[in-house]
């Protein structure tokens, strides 16, 4: 992959000479190449202004893969920036309206991209053959979507604080070994005497048995309320219903401990909140 924007704001907000070419993921770029073409800062330039067109449906594609592709929008965010800087530069209110709305529309897929949070997708493991990088250490502020179909969502300090989705019924194999060191009192989980290892998305709903999925968790809550609340939603599942999920976990400082969960579910339509406290 390479990046390269050059001379954006040299000698006008975005100059006709500027020649500012960002090239990434060389061959097929969403059926095209990705280039960036001149822009113009002033009116009445009626074959530059024809660029615009073009010029924007670029940066809109580029916008979008930003949002769905951490590796990318790694890369290319000082490149977004800069694009974004250069279209604010403009006097929009002095151009045509086709171009005006064209500049407003890539001004916005840039402000979404750069405020996305990095999102990363990864495969759960299975016995044998477990994935490390569910595992270790999480990046903060990301987005983890395990086997397209759980996404956990890590804080500032990279714990995760909620996980969403639509839960399969559909057994997973569990990892004891994980589970153990997620509850260990004074463990990787800031546990507690009496703690367990407690899944946020249970093996029976096809739960990922890497650390990512667990808790340290008290463990009379694991084995009741929290344990009646999954035997309700897999009765809903063997009846045919949807149940779709939104699990938090609330953190008191720099603890790795919840000191509660709150969990908003909704079967076939009907939400449902409960509120669990880790004591």
């Amino acid at each position: 992959m390479a990046l390269d924007v050059a001379g954006l704001f040299d000698p006008t907000p975005i100059s006709d000479g500027v020649n500012g070419v960002i090239s990434l993921f060389r061959g097929d770029f969403l059926g095209a190449g990705l280039s960036a073409v001149s822009m113009v800062p002033y009116i009445g330039d009626a074959a530059k202004l024809g660029k615009l067109g073009k010029w924007a449906e670029t940066v809109s594609k580029a916008a979008d893969l930003a949002k769905v592709d951490s590796a990318f929008a790694a890369a290319a965010k000082p490149a977004l920036e800069k694009l974004k800087g250069a279209i604010d530069a403009l006097p929009l209110d002095k151009l045509p309206a086709s171009a005006r709305e064209t500049l407003e529309t890539a001004s916005r897929k840039l402000d979404e991209a750069l405020s996305a949070r990095p999102r990363v997708e990864l495969d759960q493991g299975a016995k044998g053959g477990w994935n490390a990088k569910l595992n270790g250490d999480l990046a903060p502020n990301t987005d983890y979507v395990v086997s397209g179909r759980y996404t956990y969502s890590t804080d500032a300090s990279g714990r995760v604080e909620q996980v969403t989705g639509t839960l399969d019924l559909k057994h997973a194999d569990r990892n004891g070994y994980q589970q153990t060191k997620a509850g260990q009192e004074g463990g990787i989980k800031d546990g507690v005497d009496g703690d367990e290892g407690g899944h946020l998305i249970a093996a029976i709903f096809n739960g990922p048995g890497e650390q990512i999925n667990y808790h340290a968790m008290d463990g009379t809550l694991n084995k009741s309320g929290w344990k009646v609340m999954e035997n309700e939603w897999a009765a809903a599942l063997k009846e045919g219903k949807q149940v779709d999920v939104d699990i938090k976990a609330v953190f008191e400082g720099a603890s790795k401990r919840p000191d509660a969960f709150r969990v908003e579910y909704v079967i076939d339509g009907k939400p449902s909140t409960r509120t669990f406290f880790n004591d």
